[in-house]
């Protein structure tokens, strides 16, 4: 059994229970060798006494031109209070990128990472204090986020482990305590497409795969205890490892013929992992982005052939580009896992998901500032440093590496 719908039913003042009743319908998923989860009510961690409340956050960040650091305004850092924040999955793709925003932007930043060799790996900044743990355990999660103001929860499991994302979330919102903000990385996964039209928060979510039934009970779980879900596209940039964005720069760079699924001259969007950052550190401390979700679109619409040729004239090679059929996609799918629960979502190889950035842009001030040019020669730079331009496997970009 899945959760699909899980109230955090606030408890009277007198409880120490942040959680009382978690509800289940059942949901085929036997393919991920899952028979059913319980999950019991637990105590929540206590308020420590003199635990600070959310006090502000800068409003947006300029590009840095130099590798993939971040370095956010001068001008709009002065007078805002810092905030104690805490970035779950730090040493992961999106949350190493937050860690970055947020101590530029003079915050105080914890990294809650499962190995701490892998952030320093990673060149994780040693300004940032660092905590070793495991999501999946609530004493240990706890103790990671106590005295946070907030937390940027970048965990998110492959399909074959989907269901601990229900635990690790769970844990996170234990941890931080009522009254904090968590803030949720959330992706295309839960919308239906509208063709012709863009997706905003307002859109239903109804998309039709099984998975993106499960991210929307994750999204309204964070919402329902007043926090915030920053929906973005997929993401490229220095620092990405994962999925067919990251597929499509090291075979390009390798002189090798460049694969995208799906048609190449249809419109769709991608985020540069600095916009990615600061869509999510936006929301922090702003009293509107509580309980309320928000879509990030990338800079502007691009089809996969005008993203290659960027690609192939920052790496000074000519474009060799091959459209790769999506029921061929979802024939590999079979041999694979992870990839045969995510053949529901090859939809959106065909019917791309284009978000309208009005309301994060009306109300935290946030809109994407990287180009694809920049980007893509950004990411073609560090790639190169990093002597990473080689193909390697990947998984489908559907699959962000939030982990």
């Amino acid at each position: 059994y899945l959760p699909t719908s899980l109230p955090f039913l606030r408890p009277p003042a007198r409880s120490p229970l942040l959680c009382n009743t978690w509800t289940y319908s059942p949901v085929a998923y036997q393919s991920y060798g899952v028979e059913a989860i319980y999950a019991p009510s637990v105590p929540a961690i206590p308020r420590q006494p003199g635990m600070r409340s959310a006090l502000g956050a800068p409003e947006v960040a300029e590009p840095c031109h130099h590798g993939s650091g971040l370095s956010p305004r001068p001008e709009l850092r002065a007078n805002l209070p810092a905030m104690r924040v805490t970035v779950t999955g730090g040493a992961g793709t999106i949350g190493l990128a937050c860690v970055h925003m947020l101590v530029r932007a003079g915050h105080q930043v914890r990294a809650y990472v499962r190995r701490s060799e892998d952030f320093q790996r990673r060149q994780g900044d040693e300004r940032a204090d660092v905590v070793e743990g495991d999501v999946l355990d609530r004493t240990a999660t706890g103790a990671a986020l106590e005295g946070s103001d907030a937390v940027i929860h970048c965990v998110d499991f492959p399909p074959r482990r989907f269901v601990d994302n229900w635990d690790a979330l769970r844990h996170a919102l234990e941890g931080l305590g009522s009254g904090r903000q968590l803030i949720y990385p959330g992706n295309a996964w839960v919308y239906d497409p509208c063709d012709g039209e863009r997706v905003g928060p307002e859109h239903p979510k109804a998309g039709p795969a099984a998975l993106g039934a499960v991210r929307a009970d994750l999204e309204r779980a964070v919402t329902a205890e007043g926090g915030t879900v920053v929906h973005m596209p997929d993401v490229y940039g220095p620092g990405v490892l994962k999925g067919n964005l990251c597929d499509m720069f090291v075979r390009g760079l390798g002189g090798k013929t460049i694969r995208y699924p799906g048609e190449p001259d249809r419109p769709r969007e991608f985020l540069y992992i600095e916009d990615a950052a600061r869509a999510l550190v936006a929301p922090l401390g702003r009293p509107q982005s509580r309980g309320v979700d928000y879509t990030a679109p990338g800079h502007a619409p691009v089809t996969p052939r005008e993203f290659a040729g960027l690609i192939a004239r920052a790496a000074g090679l000519p474009l060799r580009l091959r459209a790769m059929p999506v029921g061929r996609l979802r024939l590999a799918a079979i041999l694979d896992p992870d990839r045969r629960a995510l053949r529901e979502l090859s939809y959106l190889y065909e019917r791309p998901v284009l978000f309208d950035g009005t309301r994060i842009r009306s109300e935290l001030g946030w809109s994407p500032e990287v180009g694809y040019a920049d980007g893509v020669r950004r990411t073609v730079r560090w790639l190169r440093e990093a002597d990473l331009a080689a193909p390697r496997a990947t998984t489908t970009s559907a699959a962000r590496d939030l982990t």
